[in-house]
């Protein structure tokens, strides 16, 4: 009754067209679905099939052909299926049992036919990156698809999503890298696979760009191959006046296009030998053009994202080995990074706006890295040479007494209260990435920020060497916190080892000395998802706000 009423809505409020069933599996319950299909088929009939209706399920529908001939004649024409993998051992591993047959390598070909014959038309679900796979799996995936005439294979790396017995395995393994982003179409990983890296993700692209190449000589092969096998199904109407235009339209954008010739002798395939399906074909020529100018976009957008890390590095490592160079060398960093920054935005230009707005690292903010690199190279010197001796500063156990007689104590967040804070950064991380990483975390918090090189600048040599030269660890660990107080609220000391009291993985400390700043303690230690909590925690502290650092700490890792 509620399916109906649903239905009886839609068609008042005018939708015809086609309508997403939306169910992880269909047949999950075979009796109910068996009793919904009779009453829906006749609310299809009497109206003349106004919907065309499509779901998911699992592959075993295949050995249900009453179902299946329930479903097409209630008007379903598609069905999704998770077939993730060719492979049997890789889904053996991953307990998707269901898709495969004791002795049956040619199982889930012979299945997806099955469904086709019925009049069901397959799309599929694919996932490269299982245990168990090895560089083979590239073209194995690849001859799958086109042998079985899946149109619209959708194939994606494998994501571990937290919750999911993967996510726990990985995790117990020491695998787990980061916490997805819930884009199952990114060309990232968040776990360590077990074939190598750059293998799966070379192979990845190469899955991607042979499927929906730019003249679509793959894909329209797979739509001949879907007409060839599909079964009858219920008289649908007439194209409707929207679907004309979108049909002209596909030819002025098709026919004179790289995928002309495959596009035309597609087409003409079908008027000779299949032509009740001329009007399916049509549409499936028109999904081709979204799909391939898609996975166009989601290569160029992974090719953006490595080209920008990459020139990125370069320059980074560049302006370390300049810090204690010439001038010539600093005006190599400064050629360097507008070289750089010229190719960022060349490759950005090539994404489309939907693109654009969701790719990591953004441009505005490499280019910001870049020339922020540019104006510090001059004071790296000074980082490079004085974080080794703050670390002798900061080293085991010495100065957590050292604090402990200058009257620090752990504090709750209560300490934090004033919100309008000024922070810096013990000078402890001399790797540029990670201390650009914090900085620009404490840029998106919108704290008020004294960078490393600003506060080594602004305390200077002589003063440096005048607390260094001090005997007593006590005495020169409070030198250096009244030195950096009168500017500071906040002083954040990484790599610290030290217990937790706040969001568990930092610990702050406050002094009722006035003339004393506050200190977070936060320790780095770990993989960049272990960091990524850190961070998340040192923005709560900060900010009280859990959204805004999660926001905050995701768009700071970029660099990492």
């Amino acid at each position: 009754a509620q399916m109906l009423a649903e239905l009886d809505r839609l068609y008042e409020l005018g939708w015809r067209g086609s309508v997403f069933l939306v169910d992880d599996n269909f047949i999950g319950n075979r009796r109910d679905a068996m009793r919904l299909l009779p009453v829906v088929a006749s609310w299809q009939r009497d109206r003349d099939y106004p919907f065309d209706l499509y779901t998911e399920a699992s592959v075993n529908l295949a050995k249900h052909d009453a179902l299946m001939n329930e479903m097409v004649d209630a008007g379903f024409s598609m069905v999704f299926l998770g077939i993730e993998s060719p492979n049997p051992e890789a889904l053996r591993r991953t307990h998707k049992l269901q898709n495969t047959a004791r002795g049956e390598d040619d199982y889930l070909l012979r299945a997806v036919r099955r469904i086709q014959e019925k009049g069901l038309e397959v799309t599929g679900g694919f996932i490269l990156g299982l245990d168990g796979d090895g560089p083979e799996v590239f073209d194995a995936q690849i001859d799958f698809v086109q042998r079985a005439g899946i149109p619209i294979a959708m194939v994606g790396l494998l994501t571990a999503l937290r919750g999911t017995h993967l996510y726990r395995r990985l995790e117990q393994e020491g695998r787990l890298l980061s916490e997805s982003t819930g884009n199952n179409v990114e060309i990232t990983l968040n776990f360590e696979p077990e074939l190598d890296r750059k293998v799966l993700i070379h192979g990845y692209r190469r899955v991607l760009s042979t499927l929906y190449d730019p003249r679509l000589e793959s894909y329209f092969a797979r739509c001949r191959k879907l007409l060839s096998r599909l079964g009858p199904r219920p008289r649908r109407k007439r194209p409707t006046r929207p679907e004309i235009t979108a049909f002209l339209r596909s030819v002025w954008l098709q026919l004179f296009s790289r995928q002309g010739p495959a596009y035309l002798r597609f087409l003409g395939r079908v008027v000779l030998t299949h032509p009740s399906q001329f009007a399916l074909a049509a549409r499936m020529a028109i999904k081709g053009w979204h799909f391939q100018r898609f996975t166009q976009q989601t290569l160029a957008a992974h090719a953006y994202r490595e080209e920008a890390l990459d020139t990125y590095g370069r320059v980074e490592a560049l302006a370390e080995h300049a810090a204690f160079g010439s001038d010539r060398l600093q005006a190599a960093v400064r050629r360097q990074a507008a070289k750089a920054r010229k190719r960022v935005r060349q490759l950005h230009r090539r994404l489309r706006p939907e693109f654009r707005h969701s790719v990591v690292p953004d441009r505005p903010a490499i280019e910001a890295a870049l020339r922020e690199m540019v104006r510090e190279v001059a004071g790296l010197d000074l980082v490079q040479r004085w974080t080794p001796r703050f670390r002798d500063w900061f080293a085991g156990v010495a100065w957590h007494r050292a604090l402990q007689r200058t009257g620090y104590a752990p504090a709750g967040p209560e300490a934090l209260a004033q919100r309008t804070l000024t922070v810096t950064l013990a000078p402890l991380v001399e790797q540029g990435r990670l201390r650009r990483t914090l900085e620009q975390l404490l840029r998106e918090l919108g704290v008020g920020l004294e960078t490393t090189i600003e506060q080594l600048a602004l305390l200077g040599e002589e003063r440096l060497a005048r607390i260094d030269g001090l005997r007593q660890p006590a005495t020169r660990l409070r030198g250096y916190l009244q030195a950096v107080a009168p500017r500071v609220d906040i002083l954040i000391v990484p790599l610290a080892d030290t217990p937790d009291t706040i969001g568990n993985h930092i610990q702050l400390l406050a002094t009722r000395a006035a003339e004393l700043p506050r200190l977070i303690c936060l320790g780095l230690d770990g993989g960049r998802r272990e960091l990524r909590r850190r961070l998340i925690a040192l923005g709560v502290a900060l900010t009280g706000d859990v959204a805004h650092a999660e926001a905050a700490s995701e768009r700071a890792c970029t660099f990492l």
